[in-house]
């Protein structure tokens, strides 16, 4: 306790009815009102009078000039038994708290946690701010879809409006939403705008080329794909989503022969044509005309049931059956050669045999003539 000799310049007197305050050294320090407020710090401007003891306790600082030299005054410490500072109030308005992992920091109210740090600027600018809306809150659901539970990011729009869309962490379940409040059950949802022109979600390397990105319009622009061995499972397309594609017996059921003309589309004519969008010249089969064909196994349809595009990974199905029937029409074919090939073989046999006959008999023919006995073949079956 300071002895009185040292408290000698210290008094106390009743400024009005409702208010006491402490003089040292010929200055005022303290206030204290019928209520029960506390005011400490330096007389305000007459301009403040009124809120001096707005609050149960205000600290009044010393009056500090940005350019001021030396260490910059304090208006609140608070330490620990061995003076370690672990709360500071300057009076250039910094705030610092000195914490460790074991110490940690905490805001609480009747509603359930909550802390709100907000950045205000002017109407034109807008401002900004984190909010943390009862975290683990005791009394609030963890309802994927609940508003509360979550840490948002979040600033005002020009004129003053909280309208611009957060970025949000879902406390219980860890899922965050840009551009939306409530992410639901994705751990990662955004919602984009309705530019298609721009990306929704954009990866860069570090000449901010973009390497992969999702339009808003529900494009997918990959700047390259790594080529590799054609035994690797192919990507493929379907229904809008990305799957990869399978061929084992695991994934399909009720397998069955197909039946189809496939011959049906050697009639298919093959076209050229400029793209509309891009203006570049293309080849290919026109989707419209393959389904007029009945070959709607090789075109894809969009969600109206209106053909969208060609399923050309499907083509060799339909090349290697009509291969097929082309194999086993020449297989018949050379079977039927080889059959003629052997009559016509036995047929130039059998007419050797007759020319052979004939030119005996011609010869026989032209020794009569000559008067030259001519042995005449040799009889059976007796005497006529």
């Amino acid at each position: 306790m300071p002895k009185f000799e040292e408290l000698k310049n210290t008094f106390f007197y009743f400024r009005d009815a409702n208010t006491i305050v402490m003089v040292t050294n010929g200055k005022e320090r303290l206030r204290v009102n019928f209520e029960g407020n506390i005011r400490i710090g330096t007389p305000i401007p007459q301009n403040l009078v009124k809120k001096e003891f707005e609050g149960r306790l205000r600290v009044i600082g010393e009056q500090y000039q940005g350019n001021q030299p030396g260490n910059i005054p304090y208006v609140f410490v608070a330490t620990d038994a061995d003076e370690n500072e672990l709360f500071t109030v300057r009076c250039d308005g910094l705030i610092n708290l000195y914490n460790s992992p074991v110490k940690g920091f905490q805001i609480t109210n009747s509603l359930g946690d909550w802390l709100f740090l907000k950045q205000e600027r002017d109407i034109v600018h807008g401002g900004g701010g984190f909010h943390i809306y009862n975290p683990w809150g005791e009394e609030a659901p963890h309802d994927v879809n609940d508003p509360r539970n979550r840490l948002e990011i979040r600033y005002k729009m020009p004129g003053g409006q909280d309208t611009r869309e957060p970025v949000v962490i879902h406390g219980p379940t860890g899922n965050i939403g840009i551009g939306i409040e409530t992410p639901g059950k994705d751990k990662l949802r955004i919602k984009g705008a309705n530019n298609g022109a721009d990306a929704a979600l954009n990866v860069t390397n570090q000449s901010n080329s973009s390497l992969f990105s999702i339009r808003n319009n529900g494009e997918i622009h990959l700047r390259s794909l790594p080529v590799g061995s054609s035994t690797g499972i192919p990507v493929l397309f379907e229904g809008g989503k990305l799957i990869r594609g399978g061929s084992s017996k695991r994934f399909k059921h009720h397998i069955r022969p197909l039946k189809e003309n496939f011959e049906l589309l050697l009639q298919a004519e093959p076209k050229s044509f400029h793209w509309r969008e891009t203006g570049q010249q293309g080849i290919g089969y026109i989707a419209e005309e393959l389904h007029e064909l009945g070959l709607s196994h090789l075109v894809a349809y969009d969600e109206d049931g209106q053909p969208f595009s060609v399923n050309y990974q499907l083509f060799p199905l339909y090349q290697l059956e009509i291969l097929k029937g082309v194999c086993q029409s020449t297989e018949k074919l050379v079977s039927e050669c080889a059959t003629l090939t052997n009559e016509l073989a036995q047929a130039k046999t059998e007419l050797q045999q007759v020319k052979d006959k004939l030119a005996q008999m011609e010869s026989m023919l032209q020794k009569r003539g000559m008067g030259t006995p001519v042995d005449e073949p040799e009889r059976t079956g007796g005497r006529h």
